[in-house]
């Protein structure tokens, strides 16, 4: 089976992880080839291909960053290269001769494997790792109408249609594939794939690293989070209950890892409640395995969060997890086996569950080697590339069904024709 996919927008996503990581564990389970747009982001592109172990082809489509600063029509002109890139990438797929056509729901990368696909005539699956809505369509632009016209003026398809028309829907939790169905996708179109995380090991002494370079006591209890900095991502719950803790415990510390539109929020609540002593926030950092080393409990309330990939580093690094029983994180966390998951924006509870891990070391440690053992044998990258793999054969069968079934039906309707004289 030979597969190709396609990386456009994003840079170092979590959608450009979980591909990767489901490449670079697919063994010769197919082939596969990758179209990377690369014009300098950062080290993602070389974390991608170490990761990935596939052919990676890069090109540069002409789409940069929306924080990168440009005048209106030097966005558009960016557009109207990567629009202008369509026949190049065409080449490129041609020459592969792809079964099956490939990309997450982002609105640059469907649009243009959508198109791919279209012409070889071979199916397109979309990862959804999004929830259905009409985000979807504009790629959370901040000018959403300009974007929409943009695709119109361009042709470009509506990521949303694209998850109606396309052969196969992959999601990364039921909760976002009961979303699909929802939205008029049949159930044998829609296969849930969850993220998966490998177990990595850490460096003797990572613990007390990060412990002295965030001056937390060894016997302090360090809460961690990490994540973008969002009001959706319950940062701001886990302030709030934190402060509801600071009297009962002295020897207790919150550690924050992550950037984003809410960190502004954050330092004026730490204000509010005098927790500049006891609440770090840390921006963004590289060494989540080592900073969640030093950590004894992981909290992530989140709201309608599909399958995040901080809860499986929380679990994977051996923490009880604390967050809402919201969204694809009932899939992740077990209530009283992994962690503990309490009432959606019910701050008292959030606070109270946290209370019952520090007042619990043995609870938390044996809620800590239950989430690793979950993550080693019910979430590994093994397993999710066979439910990928299982996805991709599925999918190439039916096309070839489908097409040989065209070919009888064409060549009956031939054998009926009268003969021309």
């Amino acid at each position: 089976m030979r597969f190709l996919g396609f990386k456009i927008q994003g840079g170092a996503s979590s959608e450009a992880n979980v591909f990767a990581t489901l490449l670079g564990n697919r063994g010769e389970a197919f082939d596969a080839k990758v179209v990377y747009h690369h014009w300098g982001d950062g080290d993602g592109f070389g974390r991608f291909r170490s990761l990935a172990n596939a052919d990676v082809q890069t090109i540069d489509v002409g789409l940069r960053p929306a924080s990168e600063a440009a005048s209106r029509w030097a966005k558009l002109l960016r557009v109207v290269k990567y629009r202008l890139s369509f026949p190049e990438v065409l080449a490129i797929a041609k020459k592969y001769r792809p079964d099956v056509v490939y990309s997450s729901q982002q609105l640059w990368d469907s649009a243009l494997a959508g198109s791919v696909a279209r012409s070889l005539g071979v199916p397109q699956i979309v990862h959804l790792h999004f929830n259905i809505g009409p985000w979807l369509s504009t790629g959370f632009s901040q000018t959403p109408r300009a974007l929409k016209a943009t695709r119109t003026v361009l042709g470009l398809a509506d990521p949303l249609a694209t998850i109606r028309s396309c052969a196969h829907v992959v999601t990364v939790s039921d909760f976002l594939r009961d979303q699909v169905m929802e939205f008029g996708v049949s159930p044998e179109r829609v296969s849930t794939v969850h993220n998966a995380m490998r177990i990595q090991s850490i460096e003797p002494g990572a613990r007390q690293k990060i412990r002295r370079e965030l001056s937390i006591p060894e016997d302090a209890i360090m809460i961690a989070n990490a994540g973008n900095l969002l009001e959706s991502k319950g940062q701001l719950e886990t302030v709030q209950a934190f402060a509801q803790l600071r009297q009962k415990f002295k020897q207790i510390r919150l550690i924050i890892a992550g950037d984003g539109p809410a960190r502004a929020q954050l330092e004026a609540l730490i204000v509010e409640h005098r927790l500049q002593q006891m609440v770090q926030l840390v921006g963004h950092r590289n060494d989540i395995p080592d900073f969640l080393s030093a950590s004894d409990i992981f909290v992530h309330p989140s709201r309608r969060d599909p399958f995040p990939l901080a809860v499986l580093e929380g679990l994977a690094a051996g923490l009880p997890v604390v967050a809402w029983a919201d969204g694809g994180v009932t899939e992740q966390v077990v209530h009283e086996r992994t962690g503990l998951l309490v009432p959606t924006g019910n701050v008292e509870a959030l606070g109270s569950a946290l209370a019952t891990l520090i007042a619990n070391p043995e609870l938390r440690q044996r809620m800590g080697e239950q989430a690793r053992e979950s993550v080693a044998t019910q979430l590994s990258p093994a397993q999710a590339v066979g439910q990928f793999v299982d996805v991709l054969q599925r999918v190439t069968e039916r096309a070839r069904a489908d097409e040989a079934g065209g070919r009888s039906r064409s060549s009956r309707r031939n054998r009926r024709s009268p003969a021309v004289p």
